[in-house]
């Protein structure tokens, strides 16, 4: 299977070698889980819903979702995450359910009773692209679900014009 799903989007290479390490360790497993107690407690979810979390990357919202006993469907364009997260649910057996798809052609049937996309993946696409998943994901939420979305994009807004003293 290739390493990257999509080649001419950022998000088939951005989030891959270095910056994968880099981004597992800036978060201490205390904000993962202090994020999640948030969506749950927000969606009001209980164990047997279900959450898909879209670009889930290394996986540590949707294992922590999974842990709560709530069902994820972890999609992610990065085969070397996809892969880590099911063997990590499968030896915790989670129910988490992965898929190695680019999001933009995801084909899914289920409806979530929530959707996440917790990271930076969501501001490489253009206008275009971004109606086409939100639409997207829109047509797999459940009555009253929620979409999530976060973004941690102040550094790369700030650097590319960054000064040290001004």
């Amino acid at each position: 299977m290739p390493q990257n799903i999509r080649s001419g989007n950022i998000n088939s290479s951005f989030f891959d070698g270095y910056y994968k390490d880099i981004w597992r360790q800036f978060f201490p497993e205390k904000t993962t889980q202090a994020e999640v107690d948030f969506i749950i407690a927000d969606a009001k979810l209980v164990p047997g819903n279900s959450v898909i979390d879209i670009m889930c990357g290394y996986g540590r919202h949707s294992l922590e979702i999974g842990r709560r006993g709530i069902k994820v469907t972890a999609v992610d364009n990065l085969c070397d995450y996809i892969n880590e997260i099911k063997e990590i649910a499968d030896a915790e057996k989670l129910p988490v359910e992965t898929l190695c798809e680019d999001v933009l052609e995801m084909q899914i049937d289920p409806q979530f009773d929530a959707a996440i996309c917790m990271g930076n993946s969501l501001q490489f696409f253009n206008e275009e692209e971004t109606s086409k998943l939100l639409s997207n994901i829109s047509k797999h939420l459940k009555s009253r679900g929620k979409f999530f979305i976060n973004t941690w994009s102040i550094a790369e807004i700030a650097i590319k014009n960054f000064n040290e003293r001004s």
